[in-house]
């Protein structure tokens, strides 16, 4: 998988062992995942733009690594999009998740009726009982992100 290490602040590089928090972003292809998120880290629209072609055709795993800020706490977050259709991929990233982003096309309404099958193949290819902290989130490039429900 090939990783994007971005960091909001402060670098990457000094942090040390941080606390981490890894989610997973779900949904089916040209929903918008890689866009979200590089919106989420404060991408260029260029950037933003050339992710949607990523999302329509990534074969494989992505990780965007950044350091944010939660109170005073820097925290590592991995923001991980597995290819839709490999199984094998979304089990390891499931095994290792702190969260799970259920992403749709707010204009698109058959990719918000396919959230509820991507959540039970999430839930099916974790290896833990452990409940999944579960948020739904309507994209759209050209309305921006919504987040619809957490």
């Amino acid at each position: 998988s090939s990783v994007d290490e971005r960091s909001a602040v402060p670098e990457l590089s000094s942090c040390g062992a941080l606390p981490s928090l890894r989610v997973v972003l779900l949904g089916e292809r040209r929903v918008g995942r890689h866009a979200l998120v590089h919106a989420l880290l404060g991408s260029s629209e260029a950037t933003v733009a050339a992710a949607l072609a990523d999302d329509a055709s990534a074969e494989r795993q992505q990780t965007y690594v950044a350091v944010i800020l939660v109170g005073a706490q820097p925290v590592r977050l991995e923001l991980c999009v597995p290819p839709p259709a490999d199984e094998a991929a979304l089990r390891t990233v499931l095994g290792a998740c702190d969260a799970l982003m259920l992403c749709f096309d707010a204009s698109r309404p058959d990719t918000f009726d396919e959230l509820r099958v991507l959540e039970d193949r999430a839930l099916d290819a974790r290896d833990s009982a452990d409940s999944l902290r579960t948020t739904i989130v309507g994209t759209n490039s050209d309305r921006g992100v919504q987040v619809a429900s957490s």
